[in-house]
């Protein structure tokens, strides 16, 4: 591949060649992620469950405001995600000690089909992007995996 094929970042510290650059250059410029400012994304930093549960509100159009006396930044993004659009298992009480948990790859896929409908349960008749045979290690891949976020 030539570097003529790789897409110019609009992160600094996401390099033209990273594997993700595309994908992050059009949710950037679509208004879905913003990074850390400074020009900053962090391609390898842990994904939280609150972070994730952000990305849907705002592909949902959802701004998730904060409920009143919590001072937690996800809490209304959150309960969205549990509440209206059932993209959680039941994870308990919403605090950060709970949703500043790394989101583990699983529970990622899970959310995304559950909250924007594109998996297989979902509601809509769309399929999937991702096939079982896509993923090399789907047969580990279990429900409770699903259930119990990795951190």
């Amino acid at each position: 591949m030539t570097a003529s094929a790789f897409a110019a970042s609009n992160f600094s510290d996401v390099p033209s060649n990273h594997w993700a650059t595309s994908y992050i250059n059009k949710m950037s410029e679509g208004g879905l992620i913003k990074g850390y400012g400074n020009g900053k994304y962090g391609p390898e930093d842990k994904l939280t469950i609150g972070q994730m549960a952000k990305l849907i509100c705002s592909a949902k159009g959802y701004a998730g405001k904060s409920a009143n006396n919590t001072k937690y930044w996800a809490y209304g993004v959150v309960d969205y995600c549990i509440n209206d659009l059932q993209c959680l298992p039941n994870l308990g009480a919403i605090t950060p000690q709970n949703y500043d948990k790394n989101c583990s790859r699983e529970l990622a896929f899970y959310m995304l089909e559950k909250g924007l409908g594109a998996g297989p349960d979902a509601e809509l008749t769309q399929k999937p992007l991702l096939t079982a045979a896509d993923i090399p290690d789907f047969a580990n891949i279990t429900s409770d995996r699903i259930s119990e976020p990795s951190g």
